[in-house]
């Protein structure tokens, strides 16, 4: 992506391949496994990239997850945050503007302004995808020889609509909220990118009261 007289150009590239989402029930627990790892390698690079030390979107304007988006733009909950405390009180305030817009007295908006401080601290920011899930990942068969059996390459990672400069547990933690725990998907998610299990449980309190 760049500007060039006042008009902004993406460059982009069409990838072959398939979702992962329709080829994963029918792989085997090698394949399944290898993909796995080397989605684990992906995502060990995007975290190697430096950090600008903030908590933004990826060119360093607002986030772009929908939690820290609002009827209007404020940008106390769209960010850009220079501390993960100003990043939670975004989702405090999203919270008590939500059970304002219906009348309602935001019990659970006093509940993290109570507890998220104490929650969610310490957590560098890091590049982040945003929407780790099988439907974002494409991949290529790569068929069986005489010398090998068949391998399931990734290709691309694909709707980074959601990326940018997160706290080190978003990714495990946003992909935690959504899944749905009828296979063996989430298992897999704990090799790729390194668990926060008392964060995903946050913020799937944070999702229950912000996306319904």
């Amino acid at each position: 992506m760049y500007r060039e007289d006042d008009k902004l150009y993406l460059i982009m590239e069409r990838k072959p391949g398939t979702q992962l989402s329709e080829l994963w029930p029918a792989m085997t627990k090698d394949e399944m496994r290898d993909v796995s790892a080397q989605l684990r390698k992906i995502w060990d690079h995007l975290r190697s990239i430096p950090s600008p030390g903030i908590y933004s979107g990826i060119t360093g304007g607002p986030l772009q997850h929908r939690w820290f988006r609002w009827l209007e733009p404020d940008p106390r909950i769209n960010g850009p945050f220079n501390t993960e405390e100003d990043l939670n009180k975004a989702l405090m305030l999203r919270s008590e503007k939500n059970w304002e817009s219906t009348g309602t007295w935001g019990w659970m908006a006093e509940f993290f302004a109570r507890n998220l401080p104490g929650a969610l601290t310490g957590h560098h920011s890091v590049l982040t995808h945003g929407d780790l899930q099988r439907k974002d990942i494409v991949v290529v068969v790569v068929p069986a020889n005489n010398l090998d059996k068949r391998r399931v390459e990734v290709s691309a990672v694909v709707d980074w609509e959601n990326a940018g400069w997160y706290p080190n547990y978003w990714e495990y933690a946003s992909c935690f909220v959504d899944l749905e725990w009828r296979d063996t998907w989430p298992e897999h998610v704990e090799h790729i990118v390194d668990p926060h299990i008392p964060e995903a449980a946050v913020l799937r309190m944070i999702r229950q009261d912000l996306d319904f």
